[in-house]
């Protein structure tokens, strides 16, 4: 974090949020899957507009 400015590293940090969502849904057929996944691309969402600027 001493190398990267913190309003891009602490969003990728939430990269696993996204990444268990998908799993969760894909592979286990957790209920609500649709909820979650609709979060999740709104966390991605907010992950792009921070590396954009």
């Amino acid at each position: 974090m001493s190398s990267s400015p913190v309003s891009y590293v602490a969003p990728m940090r939430e990269c696993s949020v996204l990444i268990g969502t998908f799993m969760g849904a894909r592979f286990l057929a957790e209920k609500h899957s649709w909820r979650r996944l609709g979060s999740a691309c709104v966390i991605l969402a907010g992950i792009i507009l921070l590396a954009i600027g």
